[in-house]
């Protein structure tokens, strides 16, 4: 949504095409990809986890955006042979324009994937609407360390340990299993945790925020380091790739997998005002390179190249 506001005005009608109905099973996806083929517009761009809608959609005039290859480390035998063949290498064959949104995304797909290079294009994501910087005084005796997922790579339960002892509120958005919630009782931090929110409702969160943690043990992106930056947040980052890259100068970089090192940037962020302001400032130059205007940019003029048949 952000990108589509950003293109240049005047320029292209889009259209936003949504699934008509979940895509689940055999028979449902192979009714997707028909209606896909029903819906062209002079140029198709696919985003999200459907990847297969492609495949009966003009190669001229398709772009695909990956955004990772998750499902290649979940599943084994002929699951993930189906998932390479449906999901990657038929759609990226059939694609006139492939976008992968991070390095470690490109890196992942081609060692998947065999194809020309030169239908690769690197296209990050760019900062949601809604994330204006509205800073307000960081609370030392009890601050609010923001936590945005809770699958397994968003590595909740280290966050729990690694802020047990310490005065604060950890704020999780989704939902909470019961194993996650003994954690929570287990090291004695106090939390709140909340689920279905709206963009803009998800933008008050990261403004309430004092801290935000994005130790993910993997991502294709990691879109919480711009969100946190964009509203002017000190930001814990996991040291490995993309999300480093991402980030840049503007976080506190940590193993993701040493819960004594996510305590300890936590108590240096607490307890360090100035470290705290400078990976503020940090932030907020690193975001501006991710500003949706720039990133529109960047696809228009893939969807030139498409329209002008530079295939």
């Amino acid at each position: 949504d952000a990108v589509i506001g950003a293109l240049p005005a005047g320029e292209y009608e889009v259209r936003r095409r949504v699934c008509p109905f979940e895509s689940t099973g055999i028979v449902r996806r192979l009714a997707l990809i028909v209606w896909a083929s029903f819906s062209q517009g002079d140029i198709n761009h696919i985003t999200g986890d459907v990847n297969f809608l492609g495949l009966l959609m003009s190669r001229s005039r398709t772009v695909l955006t990956i955004l990772d290859s998750a499902s290649m480390h979940r599943l084994s035998g002929w699951r993930r042979w189906c998932f390479a063949m449906v999901w990657l290498r038929l759609p990226i064959w059939r694609a006139g324009r492939v976008t992968v949104i991070s390095q470690a995304t490109q890196q992942e797909t081609t060692g998947y994937v065999r194809t020309d290079p030169a239908k690769l294009r690197l296209i990050p994501c760019c900062v949601p609407g809604g994330m204006s910087a509205d800073r307000r005084v960081f609370p030392e005796s009890h601050p609010r360390f923001l936590v945005v997922g809770t699958k397994p790579n968003k590595n909740l339960p280290r966050a729990v340990e690694a802020l047990s002892g310490l005065p604060c509120t950890l704020v999780i958005i989704g939902e909470l299993s019961e194993t996650h919630r003994k954690l929570l009782v287990q090291h004695g931090v106090e939390a709140e945790n909340h689920v279905d929110l709206d963009d803009a409702t998800m933008a008050l969160q990261y403004r309430a925020a004092d801290v935000v943690m994005c130790i993910s043990t993997y991502e294709g992106f990691g879109l919480p380091i711009l969100e946190a930056q964009a509203v002017g947040c000190p930001l814990i980052a996991s040291r490995r790739s993309p999300l480093q890259e991402v980030a840049g100068p503007g976080s506190c970089l940590v193993d993701p997998e040493n819960v004594d090192e996510i305590r300890a940037a936590a108590r240096r962020i607490i307890e360090d005002a100035a470290y705290r302001a400078t990976l503020v400032q940090s932030g907020f130059e690193n975001v501006r390179g991710y500003s949706p205007e720039a990133i529109a940019r960047q696809y228009a003029s893939v969807y030139d190249e498409l329209l002008c048949g530079a295939l």
